[in-house]
């Protein structure tokens, strides 16, 4: 990334909102199937009902945020609104992390849903609008960059915490077989109600609570960052964007000899 590109604080903070949004986008949808799976009891095809809302949200919003802010240039505002609805949706996951309550599940992800997507489509141009136009690769580069950074970050490193917290749950569980499958970093696959049937009573409901406690874990590491996200927004100029391309590239007309 061209150090030239970090010349101002609404880039660099746009930025950051980039790779945090990222994170939260991608991570947040990984790590619902197999919460809706261990301790909702929904199969694979319900979970992945469940999860429309969250997901459709997102790609409408997306669809949507483009045209609202080339009509109206309030990026500040969108990037504001579009984390108070995830952390909005984001702290009661913490708080009800062992609710059977498939509906209010659907309700808080489709917060975040929608705060996500109403984020989508204004990061790049938030990016650009400090900058000039001969340094929109070099912008667009590094937005790109960090963009897919933080989406790989969002799953890996809850990933590594929810093993980490998993693994000190284990002795919670009595069924040495139940430990076996679900030690090593196996809990994840494992996330399922037909996996978790296959046990005698007790152990139905200690795995079950292992697993909430390593989501809750996961809900809180997405939360910090949208409210460093919230954080980030506030530092962000907002500019009036521009209506004319100021650029020694494009095509040229060439005189007939």
């Amino acid at each position: 990334m061209a150090p030239r590109v970090f010349s101002n604080r609404t880039t660099t903070a746009a930025l950051g909102i980039t790779a945090v949004h990222g994170f939260i986008t991608y991570g947040f949808q990984f790590y619902l199937p197999p919460f809706f799976q261990a301790i909702l009891g929904a199969s694979p095809t319900q979970s992945g009902i469940l999860i429309l809302p969250c997901s459709l949200s997102i790609v409408i919003l997306a669809a949507i945020g483009g045209p609202l802010l080339a009509k109206f240039g309030k990026y500040r505002l969108m990037h504001l609104a579009g984390f108070v609805l995830m952390v909005a949706g984001l702290v009661p996951c913490i708080a009800a992390e062992e609710t059977g309550a498939a509906g209010l599940w659907v309700l808080l992800s489709l917060l975040v849903g929608i705060g996500s997507g109403s984020i989508v489509s204004t990061t790049l141009p938030t990016v650009l609008v400090e900058l000039t136009d001969k340094e929109n690769a070099a912008a667009t580069g590094s937005w790109a960059f960090l963009r897919g950074l933080g989406s790989l970050l969002g799953v890996a490193v809850p990933n590594t915490v929810f093993n980490a917290q998993f693994s000190a749950k284990l002795d919670t569980i009595d069924d040495v077989l139940a430990r076996d499958a679900l030690s090593f970093g196996q809990a994840y696959e494992h996330a399922s109600a037909n996996f978790i049937s296959t046990f005698n009573a007790p152990v139905r409901e200690q795995i079950p609570r292992a697993f909430a406690a390593s989501f809750k874990l996961v809900w809180a590491i997405f939360l910090a960052l949208a409210i460093v996200g919230l954080l980030a927004t506030l530092l962000e100029r907002q500019i009036r964007l521009r209506r004319d391309l100021t650029s020694d590239f494009g095509l040229k007309k060439c005189e007939e000899k």
